[in-house]
């Protein structure tokens, strides 16, 4: 079972970012970025990282990610397109 979590990045800093300290916002990143790592450590990708997909929990504004934009990559158009990058790509 997930832990409910109020708020967004996007709900908690209406004023883009302004109501977070420096050291708040770092804080966010670094979690974040933790978050990256644990999933591309195990083969996966985010897929669809924005503020609004950035949960912020506690007064310590703890950061998780959601919406991985896995329904996109399963339709076809999303396999076509990875199909087509991995073609760019090599």
């Amino acid at each position: 079972m997930l832990a409910h979590v109020p708020r967004n990045l996007d709900e908690s800093t209406p004023q883009r970012y302004s109501l977070l300290s420096f050291s708040q916002r770092l804080k966010v990143a670094v979690d974040v970025a933790c978050c990256l790592l644990y999933l591309h450590d195990r083969g996966m990708l985010h897929g669809n990282l924005k503020p609004t997909n950035i949960l912020l929990e506690g007064p310590d504004y703890n950061a998780r990610l959601t919406d991985y934009g896995l329904d996109r990559l399963m339709t076809p158009a999303g396999i076509a397109e990875q199909i087509l990058n991995l073609g760019a790509l090599g």
